[in-house]
């Protein structure tokens, strides 16, 4: 009867054990599992970066920390950006975190848009899920990002930014690269809606000067910069999002925090390759990242 049982018991394990295996995506070389990447992005690394670039989904797909290496050989690299991000005081200190204050260069860079200043985005909606998941749910052995999607509530302001091709990939450093292309009027007509309710909170951002200006006093070196996009998205930006460029670059250096800037003398940023006409494709992420990280160099 006992060998009868141990037998039952081992031959359950042993399915339990295939049915994980088989939950697992496919590994692929740099690119890890949905829930892996968001639990070591969100609740790993404290104190273990030396740059760290906090910001919305432009961010999180724009970012590329690989591609970053050249120009700043032996950083820790983090992207902290997540899907309709506000950059409010709560998530600019959570980056914060991320940053070893022994470092040589500790450096927060704020990647910025016109939507992760609006009143709409102050929730935080997707870094807060993450931030709260339980620690049983965060044990990155089984893939359950395609369930949470199935069961996850409809948010309308996360609708401009959770548009993307299915089979993103999830990379090392904080990365969601995008593959394939989306209709772009898709993204136009989202940011059009999400801007007719939200617009450039002048509050919020003034807190999060503020809260700049103690994380500076800190010795942490601050930079932003504005993310590009296309040009027909950021006229849809100038005209509805309430967001004024020069104004922002304005406050931002009275906090002693350095703008890149990287527009031509027309104020446009220069064409970068899109995936849906928002997002950064891989191909132009890879591109951008390395310009950024040239840019953060030179600053130093």
């Amino acid at each position: 009867m006992y060998k009868r049982r141990l037998i039952v018991c081992l031959s359950i394990g042993l399915l339990a054990i295939a049915a994980i295996s088989w939950l697992r995506p496919p590994a692929r070389v740099g690119v890890i599992a949905a829930d892996e990447f968001w639990s070591a992005k969100t609740h790993g690394g404290n104190g273990a970066y030396d740059v760290v670039v906090v910001g919305d989904s432009r961010t999180l797909m724009g970012v590329a920390p690989i591609a970053m290496r050249e120009h700043l050989p032996g950083a820790a690299i983090l992207n902290f950006g997540y899907l309709g991000a506000g950059l409010t005081p709560e998530l600019v200190l959570a980056a914060a975190r991320k940053i070893d204050a022994s470092s040589r260069i500790p450096t927060l860079v704020l990647g910025v848009t016109p939507l992760s200043l609006t009143s709409g985005s102050l929730t935080n909606k997707h870094f807060k899920e993450q931030a709260g998941r339980p620690a049983i749910a965060r044990a990155g052995c089984v893939d359950l990002e395609p369930v949470r999607r199935a069961f996850a509530p409809f948010h309308p302001f996360a609708e401009a930014t959770s548009r993307q091709p299915a089979g993103l990939p999830y990379r090392e450093g904080g990365w969601l690269a995008s593959e394939g292309t989306a209709d772009p009027r898709i993204a136009l007509q989202a940011y059009a809606r999400l801007f007719a309710r939200s617009t450039f909170d002048e509050a919020n951002f003034e807190r999060l000067i503020a809260t700049l200006a103690e994380t500076s006093a800190q010795g942490v070196r601050l930079l932003a910069f504005r993310h590009p996009s296309t040009g027909t998205m950021e006229d849809l930006e100038a005209q509805r999002s309430g967001f004024r460029e020069a104004y922002v670059r304005e406050r931002l250096a009275d906090a002693d925090i350095t703008w890149l800037s990287f527009a031509s003398s027309d104020g446009r940023t220069p064409a970068f390759a899109s995936s849906d006409g928002s997002h950064l494709s891989q191909e132009g992420a890879l591109a951008f990242s390395a310009d950024l990280a040239a840019r953060i160099a030179a600053s130093q």
